[in-house]
């Protein structure tokens, strides 16, 4: 599809609500940046549920100060692979190389999540290739 398909984000609930959507429909690869904000349960067994059907999921945090190392084992323990990254005031989501997020992120009004997301190859393969860049500066939860 080479038409841009574009919705807005208003606020975190909203954000969690489209990614779970997106989450189900993905095939094989989910490439995020979040908070580290913890996640409720239905979030949690989406990714599971796309882990268990082959999808590579990989998540760079950027607050982890904030978010319990439990949180981070169940991640792994479910297919996700995490390391964290210092803070970018973003949230990024990267979904099959066709779909992608970009959403604000204030350390100091957490559940504000205003963004965009977009549905356009384009976007995301560019996207996709800034998340790989900064995948490999990510470090690891447990050092």
């Amino acid at each position: 599809n080479t038409l841009l398909n574009i919705s807005f984000i208003h606020y975190r609930q909203d954000l969690l609500d489209k990614t779970i959507k997106d989450v189900e429909n993905a095939e094989s690869a989910i490439n995020f940046i979040v908070s580290g904000l913890e996640i409720p349960a239905d979030a949690i067994l989406a990714f599971k549920e796309a882990a268990e059907r082959g999808v590579k999921i990989r998540a760079l945090v950027q607050n982890i100060e904030e978010t319990s190392k439990d949180m981070f084992r169940n991640w792994e323990k479910i297919g996700v692979k995490v390391k964290c990254f210092p803070n970018m005031e973003a949230r990024i989501f990267i979904f099959d190389q066709k779909v992608v997020y970009f959403t604000s992120y204030d350390p100091m009004s957490k559940n504000i999540a205003i963004g965009t997301r977009f549905e356009y190859i384009p976007y995301a393969a560019l996207m996709n290739d800034i998340f790989e860049e900064k995948w490999l500066l990510g470090k690891s939860i447990y050092k």
